[in-house]
């Protein structure tokens, strides 16, 4: 302090020596304009600032006294201007002298020559006094006296900042106010902020700020949420503003859930329940939750069951009867003192519904022949509450009046919620299956059936009178039993009428056990009536309607026939009583049904042969081994009712044709051959096989065998050699005619292969060439029998018999062994021709099929069916799947 003072005096001193200098220059040039002034006077500063003067003579000090003008205050520093003094106020040049204090306390001393005047490093918000002297000369006039305030700043930081917890939902805080005063102002209030941030340390929160205020360095704060995350924050504030915060996070205390768990889900079976739940929310849980309380039981009884606390939150019952209803409520505690939370409401849940089990004492009781009462009773097993809501009740007719098994399963279905009922519209003297399901809501339960037989009565139907044949003196009747659906039970005898038509009165009546009766002794060529009808145990049934048969005046017709004939002849009636009219002679006529065996005529036409007047006739030209139906009639136009017809097939022949060859393929070894089979009206009988031979160029013969197969190959030829092939059909009479075709073997230049020139690719391009030509050849023989195959497979759907497959005892037996044979290499010499196999010398295998096998050239048979492309799983140098061994014929 007395160095500050030192240098305000040294201060001083010089402005005292450049104001007396100034005087000195412009003492002349002022005097007369200088004016002496007497009196004093105080005045206030317009912003509140007080200001003194005193005035003193022009002789010894200023005229005028200092008039305050303004003040700039800062945190740290004032600015003081005054307003300068008039001229005419004082008695030559002025300088001033400023002090200012805080408190009592001297800040500082500053001379100044100007009007105005700064203090820094002066302390915030704090109230200063300065005093200002003017000086003219060496003397000085009375001080302007002015109190200003530096500014305001916001107050530093608060210390201390600390929390004490009370209960769960309280939270005191404390803190201690800044007393720095040399870089800050004192709070006038403390803004108290407080941000959830975790929610019951379950849930991460944002933007849930609250806050208070208050000029206390403690609060209370209340409300919050128990077992959370709280960030609190006190910040001071003056006029300047807000201070610097203060933070610190804290976290409440704990409490007892104050909500149940939710979503309360269950999981039925048949005999188990299983509860889950998910925790109490976020926010109502009051702390960690350590577990669950649970209780379980029936429904319509307060006591639980079962009182368990667990871990998860989850809960499984077992062994639970069905279709049974239980309650369930849990709670949630957590680690507080009190530490259970409220019940959940009561969850209801049903164990699942299972199918009931079968009815029992299920009793059928006919009522007559067409109703059944059905009765029985529900199950009375305890162990299962899943009773039946209703019954499935289905009735299945399973044989029509113990004569006809159905097969078409007609279900009839009835649903009742009793346990009796009668069943109405039943066959008669038929099995019945009645079944009864019990079913709910879960499905059908197990099935109880029976069988049981409708009641008897007497038929509603009537024989069926099957087809009558008659000579010119007896007649016969045929009848069946009445079709099933009208006997009403079993039937016991038959009871018919004869009479002559358009008289009721009956020749002969009778009861019999048969279904057919004979009446003989009658006269020819009159119309005679009959009916009949069934009786059971019941009755007897309705009549059946008047059948009409004429006995003739042809008494008897022969048929004997050859191969291409049928010599027919026919007996009359004798002379004495006869009521025929008169016949002078008889027509002849004839129908083709099948031809040869393997062409049924669909609509055979009737050929009128000749009227003969004698008793016989030969019918030439007949197809071999084919079926005719001949009629032999009166030729008179009243006889036409009076024909006399009978079928009969002529004998089995040789084939009039020869097999017909398809195709040749040969390549520079070998040579196949396919052949089709002879067509339906040239066979002459079932074609049992084929022959073959091939001769060479000079006639001689290289092989001969016999084959059921439709193709022949032979290997092993010569190169370029000329070749006659010929073959023939068999049936069991004999062979056809033969069928002859000539080839040449085509020739391959083997000579030594050139080494310059084209040459050189000739036998390869030769060998290509021929390669190619084999496999060409392969394709094309694989195509044509697998197009021979689909034929013949055509032809079998028109067999007369309606069959697919061959028959070998059929009437095409060619066939048949086509489809005995198992592949492409058999070759059979037929039983049908012993003298050729012995003129071969081939031998006899154990299967009854003779083969022969040649030394050089080798033959194999091929069946044109897709069965060739198994070749490719042959081994080694086979060509089919059996080999038969060959003779060398010389």
């Amino acid at each position: 302090m007395f160095e500050g003072k030192l240098d305000n005096m040294a201060g001083i001193m010089d402005v005292r020596l450049q104001i007396a200098w100034q005087l000195l220059l412009f003492l002349g040039q002022c005097k007369e304009k200088c004016l002496a002034f007497e009196g004093g006077r105080s005045t206030f500063a317009g912003d509140g600032t007080t200001v003194s003067s005193i005035l003193a003579t022009h002789e010894t000090v200023p005229s005028v006294a200092l008039e305050f003008n303004s003040s700039e205050p800062a945190p740290d520093s004032i600015k003081f201007t005054w307003n300068t003094i008039p001229y005419d106020s004082t008695d030559g040049n002025i300088w001033y002298q400023a002090q200012l204090t805080h408190s009592g306390r001297e800040i500082g001393w500053k001379t100044v020559i100007t009007e105005s005047v700064t203090f820094d490093g002066l302390l915030p918000c704090s109230l200063y006094t300065l005093q200002v002297w003017p000086h003219i000369r060496v003397e000085r006039g009375p001080p302007m006296l002015v109190q200003q305030r530096t500014n305001t700043i916001v107050p530093d930081a608060v210390k201390g900042l600390s929390f004490t917890v009370f209960r769960y939902g309280q939270l005191n805080v404390k803190w201690k106010a800044s007393t720095n005063p040399d870089n800050s102002c004192r709070a006038t209030d403390f803004l108290v902020t407080y941000e959830l941030t975790n929610l019951e340390q379950c849930q991460e929160m944002q933007g849930n700020i609250k806050t208070r205020s208050t000029s206390r360095t403690a609060i209370s704060i209340q409300g919050l949420k128990a077992y959370s995350t709280y960030n609190v924050t006190v910040t001071p504030r003056n006029e300047a503003g807000l201070g610097q915060s203060r933070s610190k996070q804290t976290q409440t205390g704990r409490t007892v859930p104050v909500a149940t768990p939710v979503n309360i889900t269950s999981v039925a079976t048949a005999n188990s329940l299983s509860f889950g739940w998910d925790p109490v929310p976020c926010g109502r849980r009051g702390g960690p939750l350590t577990g669950y309380s649970y209780r379980f039981g029936k429904s319509g009884s307060g006591r639980p069951m079962t009182s368990r606390d667990a871990g998860s939150d989850s809960a499984t019952f077992l062994s639970l009867p069905a279709c049974t209803s239980y309650w369930f409520k849990v709670r949630a505690y957590s680690s507080a003192i009190w530490n259970f939370g409220p019940w959940t409401d009561e969850t209801q849940a049903d164990t699942q519904m299972i199918v009931p089990d079968p009815v029992e004492g299920l009793t059928l009781t006919p009522l007559g022949h067409d109703r059944l009462v059905v009765r029985w009773s529900a199950s009375s097993n305890t162990n299962n509450n899943c009773h039946a809501t209703d019954y499935h009740v289905t009735y299945e007719l399973i044989n029509l009046e113990q004569c006809h098994e159905t097969l078409d399963h007609n279900v009839s279905t009835i649903n009742v919620s009793v346990t009796t009922m009668t069943i109405n519209g039943l066959h008669a003297y038929s099995s019945y299956n009645v079944t009864v399901t019990p079913r709910n809501e879960a499905g059908y339960g197990p099935v109880l059936y029976q069988t049981v037989q409708t009641g008897e009565r007497k038929p509603t139907g009537t024989p069926i009178l099957g087809e009558s044949t008659a000579s010119s003196d007896n007649i016969t009747f045929t009848w069946s039993q009445v079709p099933c659906g009208g006997r009403g039970s079993a039937t016991t005898m038959y009871r018919y009428k004869f009479m002559k038509r358009g008289n009721t009165i009956a020749i002969e009546k009778d009861d019999t056990t048969a279904m057919s009766v004979t009446f003989r002794g009658l006269s020819p060529c009159t119309s005679y009536a009959f009916v009949v009808r069934a009786f059971n145990s019941k009755g007897h049934g309705p009549w059946t309607d008047e059948s009409y048969q004429d006995t003739a005046e042809i008494h008897s017709l022969n048929l004997e026939p050859s191969t291409d004939e049928i010599k027919v002849s026919w007996t009359t009636a004798g002379n004495e009583d006869n009521p025929c009219p008169p016949v002078t002679s008889y027509r002849v006529s004839y129908q083709l049904l099948n031809l040869e065996q393997c062409q049924q005529m669909t609509d055979p036409a009737l050929i009128h042969a000749a009227v003969v007047d004698g008793s016989d006739i030969d019918l030439t030209s007949m197809h071999t081994y084919s079926t005719y139906i001949v009629q032999v009639a009166p030729a008179n136009n009243a006889g036409a009712k009076y024909m006399k017809s009978k079928t009969v097939t002529t004998e089995e022949g040789v084939p009039l044709a020869a097999p017909k060859l398809d195709n040749v393929f040969w390549s520079n070894r070998s040579v196949r051959m396919f052949w089709h089979p002879i067509p339906c009206g040239k066979r002459g009988g079932d074609i049992t096989g084929y022959a073959y031979e091939l001769r060479d160029a000079s006639g001689s013969i290289i092989q001969t065998a016999d084959t059921t197969a439709e193709s022949v190959e032979v290997d092993g030829l010569s190169q370029g050699g000329s070749y006659s092939f010929r073959m023939r059909a068999f049936t069991r009479v004999g062979p056809g005619p033969w069928k002859e075709v000539d080839f040449d073997i085509p020739t391959v230049d083997t000579g030594a292969r050139e080494t310059s020139g084209s040459g050189v690719a000739g036998p390869a391009f030769i060998g290509v060439g021929l390669a190619l030509g084999i496999i060409f050849s392969a394709a094309v023989a694989v195509l044509v029998a697998f197009a021979r195959h689909f034929r013949i497979r055509c032809l079998q759907t028109m067999r007369p018999d309606g069959t697919t497959s061959p028959n070998t005892g059929g009437p095409d037996n060619a066939d048949a062994i086509y489809f005995d044979i198992n592949d492409d290499v058999e070759l059979k010499k037929m039983s049908a021709t012993p003298s050729r196999e012995s003129a071969t010398g081939a031998s006899t295998v154990p299967s009854g099929k003779s083969t022969t096998r040649v030394s050089a050239p080798r033959a194999s048979t091929k069946r044109s069916t897709t069965k060739a492309t198994k070749k490719t799983k042959m081994a080694d140098g086979q060509s089919g799947a059996r080999h038969y061994e060959n003779t060398v014929i010389p």
